[in-house]
């Protein structure tokens, strides 16, 4: 399943913005979830694919911008996971915590990089997490100071990929 979702995201985005590898590990850990929270979903290959891994039935939610160049991409994404999934986009500014549930199997951080932006999605978010807590782009300053500051745990990361990426993973 993960080879298909993977070949249509980079279809759509010719230009890889995410190391496979890294990706699919994540993929596995969030495979059969009850609901997921993905904070800064940018052009939806993330939600695309972990929002695949959610058990059929479950809530996805995320939270984005909805900037002009990824709107259309998170809107046909939401369309094409609806179907067996209870999906809820929520545009706007992640520092304002959306009425929604405050329960999530998991969590995942990837909006702002700020080292601020970062930590405020932290402190509104990460407390939702029952199972896991994603962080992603940890090589990138801002979510690795984060990272650090608040515990760390598994680091899921290609070291060859010169690109500042990488995921984090708590346990709940």
């Amino acid at each position: 399943m993960f080879d298909v979702l993977w070949r249509e995201i980079c279809e759509w985005h010719p230009t890889e913005v995410q190391n496979r590898y890294e990706m699919e590990a994540v993929y596995s850990l969030i495979l059969g979830c009850g609901s997921y929270l993905e904070i800064g979903s940018s052009n939806g290959g993330s939600l695309w694919v972990f929002g695949s891994a959610v058990c059929l039935g479950g809530a996805i939610h995320a939270i984005d911008l909805g900037e002009l160049h990824s709107l259309e991409y998170l809107r046909d994404i939401e369309q094409k996971l609806k179907p067996s999934r209870n999906v809820t986009l929520h545009i706007g500014d992640s520092r304002v915590v959306p009425d929604m549930p405050l329960e999530f199997d998991v969590v995942f951080i990837d909006g702002g990089h700020s080292y601020e932006q970062v930590r405020d999605d932290y402190t509104n978010y990460a407390c939702m997490a029952k199972k896991l807590l994603i962080f992603h782009d940890i090589k990138s300053p801002g979510p690795n100071k984060v990272w650090v500051e608040t515990g760390e745990g598994l680091v899921i990361a290609d070291m060859s990929d010169k690109r500042p990426m990488g995921y984090g993973v708590r346990f709940i």
